[in-house]
């Protein structure tokens, strides 16, 4: 059975998990009163999915598959509108701990 679809179901998975965590990991700071530990556990998982979708998006494009021509349109626009979102994460993310830090 042919499942051509898969890695870029994992792709998507990935980035939208990185995305959540990379945009609510500041308003996971007000979770405990004196630690940041959690606003530095979603930041940490922000990154770490991140990473992980963009291991994956190499891996598709190493593998060798026969698709057909929509299976490919979709699997381009994953691996492209995933490589985008991660980014935009990776920078958002840094930002706001350098701002963080900064004490902005």
């Amino acid at each position: 059975m042919k499942k051509p679809f898969v890695l870029p179901a994992i792709i998507a998975l990935l980035t939208i998990v990185a995305c959540f965590f990379g945009y609510a990991f500041q308003e996971m700071a007000y979770w405990t009163k004196n630690s940041m530990f959690w606003y530095w556990f979603g930041a940490v998982l922000a990154y770490l999915f991140s990473a992980a979708a963009i291991t994956f998006i190499i891996i598709d494009i190493t593998i060798k598959r026969n698709l057909g021509t929509i299976e490919r349109v979709i699997d381009g626009l994953v691996m492209g509108g995933g490589l985008l979102v991660i980014i935009l994460t990776i920078l958002w993310t840094t930002f706001i701990i350098i701002a963080w830090q900064s004490g902005m």
